[in-house]
C-alpha cells in the first residue's frame, strides 16, 4: 500500500527508445513535486484530507456526473487531428467510464463480482482550441538527487508555445501534443501521457496526451491506439493511482478491490495470470500498462474513490444532476466555492449561490494543524487572511435565509501556492 504519496502522483507513461514497453517515470517527478509542496508528504495530513473526503456529506450517489472537456490541438498541423478523431476520443471515455464497452464481457468470471460497470461520469465536448507548431513539449528536467525550483510543463501555457487551460476549475482540459521526457542524464524519452492527481494546483490540473496515442486510431501500429491512454490518465485526474502501486513491487494502490500484483503489466494476458502470490493480476484494469486492446474495467472501489475526489475538488460537476444528496431543493440551493485570488498571505474567497443576500457561514482552516476560523458574508465572496504558503485548505459552507436555519454544503480543499503568494496571481480553484 501507498501511503505518503496516496494523493499526489504525477503519472507519467513512456515508452524507452530501447523498449516496447511502457514504464513510469512517477517516483523522480514526485520527489520533484514534493520538494515544492511538502505537505504533500505529510502523512499525518493527507490521512486527515483522506478521512475527510470518504466522511463528506458531498459523498454522492447520483445518477449521472458531467463533465465538460476542451481539448488543446497543438501539433504541426492541427487539421490532422479531425473532429471524427476528436469525437471517438469522447466516446471511448463515455464508454469506459459507463461500462458499455463492448469488450467488458472478457472480465474474467473471477473478478466480474468487482466490475464497476457503469461509473456514473459522462463526458460531454465544450470545445475544441487549435495552435499550429512544430515543438516538442519537455516536461522535466526530472533529475535524481538535484534541487527543484519550479516544475516545467510548457504545454499547458501560451508564453511557452502551449495553449493556456480554460476554466480549469469547472473544465477538463485536455492538451494533445508531441510531448517528451527530459530525463537524469538531460535523454529525452517519449511520453504517452500524464496526470497530476488532486490536491494540486490548477496550473497542473487536466491531462496531456501523446497526439501519437489520442481517439481510436485503427490504422496506427502501437499497442496504444484506442484511446485508453486517455481513460487512464483522466482516472490519475480523478483520484486512482496506478493499480500495480509505484512504491516498490507488490505493492498496490489504496482500493480495497484491486489485489496487489508485483508490478506493470505491459503486454496482453489471458486467463488467469497471478504474481505476489494474489489470487490473479486484474491486468484488464484502465490504470495497468496492459495495451489498449487488452484493457477494459474499472472496481467499485475505484467508481466510488473518484465520485469522493469529484465530490471534494471538482463539485461543480454534480450541479447537473439533482438527485445528488447534497443538491438541496434541487440547483436553487447549490452553493459552492469557485475561485481564489491569492494576495500574498491573504486570498478572496468567491463561491456560486443563486440567492445573493443569503447569510453565508464559511468554516477555513489548515487542514495540517489549523482550527476552524468563521467568516459570515451576504456577499458571494470573503477575505481569509493569514494563509500559508504551500498548505492544503479546508473549506466549509452553511447558508441560510430568513432565520430559517442554515443548510450545511460538503468540503472544498485547495492548496496554496508552494513558495510565496504573488500581488494579484489568481488560481481558480472547485
Amino acid at each position: 500500500m501507498k501511503s505518503v504519496i496516496s494523493f499526489l502522483l504525477v503519472l507519467i507513461l513512456w515508452i524507452g527508445k530501447s523498449r516496447a514497453q511502457m514504464h513510469c517515470c512517477a517516483a523522480e517527478f514526485t520527489t520533484d513535486v514534493q520538494h515544492l509542496f511538502p505537505r504533500l508528504n505529510d502523512h499525518e495530513t493527507l490521512q486527515k484530507l483522506k478521512f475527510s473526503i470518504q466522511n463528506s456529506i458531498g459523498t454522492p450517489q447520483v445518477k449521472e456526473i458531467r463533465v465538460p472537456v476542451v481539448f488543446h490541438i497543438i501539433i504541426s498541423d492541427p487539421s490532422t487531428i479531425t473532429m471524427d478523431l476528436i469525437n471517438s476520443q469522447i466516446e471511448v471515455l463515455n464508454e469506459d467510464f459507463s461500462g458499455k464497452n463492448p469488450d467488458i464481457s472478457q472480465v474474467p468470471d473471477c473478478f466480474k463480482k468487482d466490475l464497476a460497470g457503469d461509473t456514473k461520469i459522462r463526458f460531454y465536448l465544450k470545445d475544441v482550441k487549435t495552435r499550429a507548431t512544430p515543438q516538442t513539449f519537455i516536461i522535466g528536467n526530472l533529475s535524481s538527487g538535484k534541487t527543484r525550483t519550479e516544475i516545467t510543463d510548457p504545454i499547458r501555457t501560451y508564453s511557452t508555445g502551449g495553449l493556456d487551460a480554460i476554466s480549469p476549475a469547472t473544465i477538463l482540459n485536455i492538451w494533445v501534443g508531441n510531448i517528451k521526457m527530459s530525463g537524469e542524464f538531460g535523454e529525452e524519452e517519449e511520453l504517452q501521457g500524464y496526470a497530476l492527481m488532486p490536491p494540486a494546483p490548477l496550473n497542473l490540473s487536466g491531462v496531456v496526451i501523446n497526439a501519437r496515442n489520442f481517439g481510436r486510431l485503427y490504422s496506427v501500429n502501437n499497442n496504444y491506439n484506442l484511446g485508453r491512454v486517455c481513460t487512464h490518465e483522466v482516472g490519475h485526474y480523478f483520484g486512482l493511482q496506478h493499480i500495480f502501486g509505484d512504491v516498490s513491487t507488490c505493492t498496490d494502490d489504496n482500493i480495497d478491490d484491486t489485489p496487489i500484483q508485483y508490478d506493470a503489466n505491459v503486454v496482453c494476458r489471458t486467463g488467469t495470470y497471478a504474481s505476489c502470490k494474489n489470487d490473479g493480476d486484474m491486468y484488464m484494469n484502465y490504470m495497468d500498462y496492459t495495451p489498449d486492446a487488452c484493457k477494459y474495467m474499472f472496481t467499485k472501489g475505484q467508481a466510488q474513490k473518484m465520485h469522493q475526489v469529484i465530490s471534494a475538488f471538482y463539485p461543480f460537476y454534480l450541479i447537473w444532476d439533482k438527485n445528488a444528496p447534497w443538491n438541496l431543493e434541487m440547483l436553487q440551493e447549490l452553493i459552492y466555492v469557485k475561485n481564489i485570488s491569492q494576495y500574498q498571505n491573504k486570498a478572496v474567497v468567491e463561491f456560486s449561490t443563486s440567492h445573493p443576500g443569503d447569510i453565508t457561514d464559511i468554516y477555513i482552516r489548515k487542514l495540517s494543524d489549523g482550527s476552524w476560523q468563521l467568516h459570515h458574508t451576504a456577499d458571494s465572496s470573503f477575505n481569509a487572511q493569514g494563509l500559508e504558503p504551500g498548505e492544503i485548505y479546508e473549506i466549509k459552507l452553511k447558508s441560510g435565509k430568513n432565520n430559517e436555519g442554515f443548510k450545511d454544503f460538503p468540503s472544498t480543499y485547495f492548496l496554496t501556492e508552494a513558495a510565496k503568494f504573488t500581488d494579484g496571481h489568481q488560481m481558480e480553484i472547485n
